[in-house]
């Protein structure tokens, strides 16, 4: 398994640094690892499978349901 460190990680999936960092204290954004006491990683995989779920319908679409 591939991990990447925050900056990578938020670079990989096309966000800011600060973003992803945000996104980690709200619980929102994709998991992650703690090794150690303070550095924090992300598996490749894990980025992934949060971006394929992040899939939102245009609104002309959601308006015609």
């Amino acid at each position: 398994m591939s991990y990447l460190r925050t900056p990578a990680a938020a670079k990989y999936i096309s966000v800011g640094k600060s973003t992803l960092e945000r996104w980690r204290t709200e619980e929102t954004g994709p998991k992650f690892r703690v090794l150690g006491k303070k550095i924090v990683v992300y598996a490749v995989s894990d980025l992934d499978e949060w971006a394929s779920q992040q899939v939102f319908a245009p609104a002309a679409e959601r308006a015609a349901v």
